[in-house]
């Protein structure tokens, strides 16, 4: 089969997820165990082959000890995972890589399943920012939101870009740190609160929020808001519709998804910008904002941070297995 050519980017200094569903014609997953072993392999521009990076699945890598990883499981899925203080080191602006599957017992089995180039880039500070209006987020409300498919089934691996899986959130950035909320459990027409504490005083470039193992009888009836330290409250999302839910619902909220996915039309484990209900939703007589933007290039926001879920029915219940405050910091 022809290989599938797909380029990517590193940010130095972030940690890249890379995911391949391998396939055959008929769309059945590959099994990838038992002798098989997949190896990727990396050669930066202007060096010998001899100089070639090789990344393999039998490797036996620890991802925290030696911050990388490649996987491939019984049901055709390959994950490579590179560490933001790998990512940090490395030294070429660009490179070529293959992704091969080879089987131990008959090499005549040996697939190429990917190629392409790699280009790497300087971190990017500062955080962007959503670029889209109002009327914007109006249209992608009404709009059906399509999903990328391969052009064929055969034998065609689908690359999927993931920094959040559906259980965990890493830190994603070098200057990142994640702090790690409790479960909650979300009880009738009632409103929870969780806590997490931050020490850190160096001046903030970008917050992220993620909401992990959602589940609940009716999700839309859930008001979710981020009380810093000092600032106003942050309004992340109320009484939207979830059409992609099911149970142990995952996602974080960040200004990195793409400009058109929001709560309603997020995957599980994906990336989502935060819908603005500021104008038609109230917490007491505060003032509530859609963003996260007024907590950027500030220090000193320490203390506790809150994470608040208000049930707005008496007829459903449900609990989070945790939430996850990754917060980014200038680089001093």
């Amino acid at each position: 089969m022809p290989a599938v050519n797909y380029n990517f980017i590193i940010e130095q200094g972030s940690e890249l997820n890379l995911q391949f569903q391998y396939n055959d014609a008929a769309n059945n997953a590959i099994d990838l165990s038992g002798d098989k072993c997949v190896i990727l392999q990396v050669l930066p521009e202007n060096q010998p082959p001899s100089s070639g990076i090789p990344f393999s699945s039998k490797a036996q890598a620890i991802y925290a000890k030696d911050n990388w990883e490649l996987t491939a499981d019984n049901k055709g899925l390959i994950s490579f995972r590179l560490g933001s203080n790998y990512t940090s080191g490395i030294l070429y602006n660009t490179a070529q890589y293959d992704l091969d599957v080879v089987s131990i017992a008959n090499p005549n089995q040996n697939v190429r399943l990917a190629y392409g180039t790699i280009t790497v880039q300087p971190r990017q500070t500062l955080y962007p920012k959503p670029i889209f209006t109002t009327e914007q987020q109006q249209d992608t409300t009404s709009s059906n939101t399509n999903t990328t498919t391969p052009e064929d089934n055969n034998n065609t691996p689908v690359i999927t870009d993931d920094l959040c899986t559906a259980t965990s959130c890493s830190n994603l950035d070098i200057y990142s740190i994640v702090y790690n909320g409790s479960g909650l459990v979300l009880l009738d027409d009632a409103t929870i609160s969780g806590t997490v504490n931050v020490g850190d005083t160096r001046k903030v470039e970008n917050v992220e929020l993620v909401i992990n193992n959602l589940t609940h009888t009716n999700p839309q009836d859930l008001q979710f808001l981020l009380a810093p330290p000092s600032g106003d409250k942050i309004l992340l999302s109320a009484n939207q519709k979830i059409s992609n839910y099911t149970t142990n619902f995952s996602y974080m909220f960040s200004n990195k998804s793409s400009p058109t996915t929001f709560l309603h039309n997020v995957s599980n484990g994906g990336m989502c910008n935060i819908y603005d209900k500021t104008g038609i939703i109230k917490y007491s007589s505060e003032t509530l904002v859609p963003t996260f933007d007024h907590l950027f290039n500030h220090s000193g926001l320490t203390g506790n941070w809150n994470l608040i879920v208000k049930d707005t029915d008496p007829l459903g219940s449900g609990s989070i297995g945790g939430w996850k405050l990754i917060v980014t910091y200038i680089p001093e």
